[in-house]
């Protein structure tokens, strides 16, 4: 009894960090570009591997243009490109929607007349613990001589219509949780289930069953997958 209460409570642990690990991939991050001026805003985020960056556009005319920290105002070989999103009132219908891929800083800027030099920057996952800070940057765009855009279209994301990440995220995470609930709901139910070793029957086969799930759920080679190995260890 005490070993499929063991397994059937790391079913459930299992199956909530799938759930969490699914949140965070989905979470969307929206940044207003030129909404009550030469802004970004928030200027400055901090978001995780799979996040999303949603950039909805305001009057008149924005772009977003990665560059270097050291070369504010001009867009790197391999930068990231809105392009030009216009709007006469309000929000845009389009956005520029990119997926943080990993922890590095992102430095961009508006590539729009002198918008950069007059303070449109901001940054994605500013660096701690360095000299390179968002005030610095903007002070070096303020002394730029030139605001330039990408001789490329738009690359590093791609333009949606407005709001449809975040629509997007909302749905992806209600399917997961429906699904981690009936992962959950089958784990603990009752009745006959088959055994996994041939001999576990009723409850336990339907805990056992749940687990095994879990880790394949969850991905080999994972924290979890060894603290199941370990458990599994102990009682057999």
């Amino acid at each position: 009894m005490r070993s499929t209460t063991v397994l059937g409570s790391v079913a459930l642990l299992l199956a909530g960090n799938v759930v969490a690990q699914n949140s965070t991939n989905s979470t969307v991050i929206r940044v207003e570009v030129g909404n009550g001026g030469l802004v970004f805003n928030p200027a400055s985020v901090t978001a995780a591997p799979g996040t999303k960056i949603e950039f909805d556009f305001y009057p008149q005319n924005h772009s977003v243009v990665q560059s270097d920290f050291n070369s504010p105002c001009q867009p790197r070989v391999d930068a990231i490109y809105s392009g030009f999103i216009p709007s006469r009132a309000g929000v845009a219908n389009t956005s520029f929607v990119l997926t943080v891929n990993d922890t590095n800083p992102i430095w961009y800027y508006c590539s729009q007349a002198r918008h950069c030099q007059s303070g449109m920057v901001g940054v994605i996952n500013p660096p701690n613990g360095t000299n390179q800070t968002l005030p610095l940057y903007a002070a070096a765009a303020a002394r730029a001589s030139q605001n330039n855009s990408p001789t490329g279209g738009v690359a590093g994301g791609s333009a949606a219509p407005n709001g449809s990440a975040v629509a997007s995220a909302s749905s992806a995470s209600s399917a997961a949780s429906a699904s981690a609930t009936a992962s959950s709901t089958s784990g603990g139910s009752g009745g006959s289930g088959g055994s996994t070793t041939g001999t576990a029957t009723g409850a336990g086969a339907s805990s056992t069953t749940a687990a095994a799930n879990a880790v394949t759920a969850a991905g080999s080679g994972g924290i979890l997958t060894g603290l199941v190995m370990g458990v599994l260890a102990m009682l057999l």
